[in-house]
């Protein structure tokens, strides 16, 4: 996975120059070298096992795998959130 803040830290290696990191982002830099090997959550994992890593606020999403290791969806802060207040309804 490639996060905002994946492509915030290379442009911050770069200087404040906008052109120069455009350059860098658009020529330089490849996808695989911006992205870390993402954090997994499996299918049969339980909600709470998702909210554990999305606490520690280092990710604001987790893929969710089959055990695999197939990506099968992407879970979110925000779809936790929805979650927890269906579940107060």
């Amino acid at each position: 996975m490639l996060s905002s803040t994946d492509i915030l830290r290379v442009s911050y290696q770069y200087g404040t120059d906008d052109q120069q990191t455009d350059s860098v982002l658009d020529h330089t830099v490849t996808v695989s070298e911006l992205m870390k090997e993402p954090t997994c959550v499996k299918r049969t994992e339980t909600v709470r096992d998702a909210v554990r890593v999305l606490a520690e606020g280092t990710f604001h999403s987790l893929p969710v795998t089959t055990d695999s290791g197939e990506l099968v969806g992407i879970v979110t802060t925000t779809d936790v959130m929805r979650y927890l207040l269906d579940q107060l309804s």
